[in-house]
């Protein structure tokens, strides 16, 4: 069963390991990551974590970035280091985290959610985003 949770304030040293792990074959990626950008998150910044729960311990099989920026069109968010585990893909496990994300920010009353993806186009219109010069966004 895959579970969806924000961290909020920090990475635990525990998590760590399965980040590292998740990076290191991303196969999935929208953006280029390294652990050291994930382990500083800024504080606004929330990081989203999707967590298999029917293994023996908790295992981390995929990640994405609520971060707050402002633009023009006001005060809105940007969809980050989207990355599922590659044998956890084909499970919606990433529209799973999108869907999350976009509802944080709603909830965090931004006007528009971006992304900039490097593939998965058909993702982000699975979500209701819409094409926009290289990225992609939704009005909320």
């Amino acid at each position: 069963m895959i579970a969806y949770r924000f961290l909020e304030g920090g990475i635990p040293a525990t998590v760590v390991s399965d980040l590292g792990a998740l990076l290191a074959q991303a196969s999935v990626g929208w953006s280029t990551v390294a652990m050291k950008d994930v382990l500083s998150v800024n504080h606004h910044s929330r990081l989203l974590l999707a967590v298999d729960e029917g293994l023996a311990h908790d295992r981390i099989v995929g990640m994405a970035v609520l971060a707050p920026v402002r633009f023009l069109t006001g005060n809105c968010a940007m969809v980050g280091d989207l990355i599922v585990h590659r044998k956890y893909e084909g499970r919606d496990i990433d529209l799973g985290l999108v869907e999350r994300i976009v509802a944080a920010a709603r909830k965090d009353k931004k006007t528009w959610v971006f992304a900039v993806p490097a593939k998965a186009d058909r993702l982000f219109a699975r979500a209701g985003f819409t094409a926009f010069g290289d990225a992609v966004r939704l009005a909320l």
